[in-house]
């Protein structure tokens, strides 16, 4: 059973760049853990059941899972959206460390009765 992670901000490249490669990392809060995953190895540890990663949009907890371009490149979109690949791209950017902290991840148990 994969390990649920709460996604709070991504990193992305400029608007410049194709939507499915503007983002290059993702991360978040565990506990007092935080947390940061490189795109292909987030993708990577969706295929391998490793972690689950939530987004909450509109306050609704909503799964990111593998997108394919008609090339076959691999990137993270939210599940059963047209648009989810944009709405994971309007996530908060990763604030710098003088900034303050997004609140601390739910438990693992707490994501789950909420999904």
């Amino acid at each position: 059973m994969p390990l649920p992670l709460i996604v709070k901000w991504i990193k992305q490249t400029g608007e410049h760049h194709p939507p499915h490669q503007r983002v290059t990392h993702i991360g978040g809060r565990a506990g007092q853990i935080a947390w940061e995953h490189a795109l292909p190895l987030a993708v990577e540890y969706v295929e391998k059941n490793t972690f689950t990663y939530f987004v909450a949009i509109a306050g609704q907890w909503q799964t990111l899972e593998i997108g394919r371009t008609a090339h076959g490149d691999k990137y993270l979109q939210l599940a059963l959206e047209e648009d989810g690949l944009e709405k994971l791209l309007s996530l908060a950017p990763k604030s710098d460390p003088a900034s303050p902290q997004p609140p601390e991840a739910q438990s693992a148990r707490s994501v789950q009765n909420q999904t």
